[in-house]
């Protein structure tokens, strides 16, 4: 048996493939992040948030940086995206993993909300 596709519609196939495009283009930055240094939307940040598969818990407590500075750290920017790269390399400067070998690692980090406007986020359980 052979399949004719003469004078078949190919429109249907393009409007598939566009969506399928678009709705990439919108969903993708939800997953996977826009960075750390970006600043995300603080009306949709969650109360706890996923970072190198640990739980950080705040978010309600926004500080400058000179205001985080004060406190004698320099602040550890993260992506709340559930699918963010686990950034930092660091030793200290970086979330804290699940890795026991690697060493020391932030129990604080924060995510960027305005220009000047940083939420703290602390670490569920122990390092």
């Amino acid at each position: 048996m052979r399949l004719n596709l003469r004078g078949a519609p190919v429109w249907p196939a393009i409007a598939v493939v566009i969506a399928t495009v678009v709705g990439a283009v919108l969903v993708a930055p939800r997953l996977f992040g826009v960075g750390p240094s970006a600043i995300h939307d603080l009306s949709v940040l969650a109360p706890t948030i996923t970072v190198c598969d640990r739980q950080y818990h705040g978010g309600a407590s926004l500080l400058s940086r000179a205001e985080i500075q004060a406190l004698g750290i320099e602040p550890v920017l993260v992506d709340p995206a559930p699918l963010a790269r686990c950034a930092g390399h660091d030793a200290g400067a970086r979330p804290c993993t699940r890795d026991p070998n690697a060493g020391a690692c932030s129990t604080v980090v924060f995510v960027r909300v305005a220009e000047d406007a940083y939420a703290e986020y602390a670490l569920v359980g122990g390092p």
